[in-house]
């Protein structure tokens, strides 16, 4: 088991509506969605200069794990890795997003928030 040190590094959390996946980059990024949002991206730019390494992305709902995404990091000046979450109509409230490494230590959190979606009727 390895237990020096980990050199990784979180450069950038971004909470976003979509990806340009030809870029690499966040689309309409945002800390307050709407309930009809289809799907709510994570994206992350990460500094890794020693050896790859195992991550996840682990999305909290209102304070209780939602959905845990495992990824391998290459070694990277700045690897850009996302995943994304497909909220349920009435998951509203708030959500967090953290970046953990594989002995579960927390390397970046953002939070959002959900809001119902208000039919204002103009």
């Amino acid at each position: 088991v390895d237990n020096s040190p980990k050199t990784i590094s979180v450069k950038r959390l971004i909470v976003c509506e979509n990806i340009n996946f030809k870029l690499r980059k966040p689309v309409r990024i945002r800390d307050v969605f709407l309930d009809t949002t289809s799907r709510i991206y994570c994206f992350a730019g990460i500094k890794n200069p020693d050896k790859s390494e195992n991550i996840s992305h682990y999305w909290e709902y209102n304070g209780k794990p939602y959905a845990k995404v495992h990824m391998n990091i290459s070694v990277s000046e700045y690897f850009r890795c996302w995943s994304y979450v497909t909220p349920k109509e009435g998951n509203t409230g708030q959500w967090s997003i953290s970046v953990i490494d594989d002995q579960n230590n927390v390397l970046e959190k953002q939070e959002f928030t959900i809001e119902p979606y208000a039919d204002s009727g103009n």
